[in-house]
């Protein structure tokens, strides 16, 4: 009887090796496969990223998201300067470099970055704004875009 054992055990210890193996097998071709396939960071990179890359067509987009959401906006008026950075969200968030002045003070104008998002259906919102000092304003493409900071 126990010979009996002794050649099921070893009959088994094959077929457990070859169950094991093909997991093993299994794994490693999934892993050639994924390789081969082309990795392309570059969109994964812009999805909620600043991209500093802009093009006229984001310049005029900007350009309406300034003028529709500061036109809800009591008492401070802000004008077109440049656009520095686009983030793609749910909808498209703008960086852009204002002249902002209050409208009931004879005051003079800043220099800010206003942020603005435009969802999805094109409705487009104030975010806030970042006043710039004359060292950001002296090298605007080293100021960091950071709608959180914004207030």
């Amino acid at each position: 009887m126990k010979k009996v054992f002794k050649l099921i055990a070893l009959a088994m210890i094959p077929a457990v090796l070859c169950v094991a193996m093909s997991g093993c097998f299994d794994k490693r071709s999934k892993q050639t496969e994924d390789e081969s396939e082309p990795v392309r960071q570059e969109e994964e990179e812009m999805v909620g990223a600043w991209d500093r890359d802009v093009t006229n067509e984001d310049i005029e987009k900007a350009k309406q998201a300034l003028t529709d959401a500061a036109s809800k906006l009591d008492g401070f008026g802000y004008e077109y300067t440049e656009l520095l950075g686009t983030q793609l969200v749910a909808g498209t968030n703008y960086a852009i470099c204002c002249t902002s002045t209050v409208r009931a003070t004879n005051s003079d104008p800043d220099k800010v970055i206003c942020y603005f998002y435009v969802d999805l259906e094109g409705n487009s919102e104030y975010c806030g704004c970042h006043f710039l000092d004359d060292d950001e304003l002296a090298d605007l493409d080293s100021v960091e875009l950071d709608m959180s900071a914004a207030n």
